[in-house]
């Protein structure tokens, strides 16, 4: 990583170069904050959709485990 570095200082041309592919490679993947957060929407939409399921057929789902803790 060191080496890596030295380089980037060396030609600092490269290294803006090098920081504009892996930006580009980020955008290409949809790996950006926005895709981070829409896919926590669906993911929560997702979960809160399967809790209300069992519950209306009557099976409950806690919320969290209420049994007292043993310590």
């Amino acid at each position: 990583m060191r080496e890596a570095a030295d380089r980037f200082v060396a030609d600092p041309a490269a290294a803006l170069a090098c920081a504009r592919a892996a930006a580009a490679c980020l955008r290409e993947r949809d790996l950006t904050t926005q895709a981070f957060a829409e896919q926590h929407v669906r993911i929560t939409r997702d979960m809160l959709r399967r809790r209300r399921t069992p519950a209306a057929t009557g099976l409950a789902m806690p919320l969290a485990d209420s049994r007292a803790s043993s310590q």
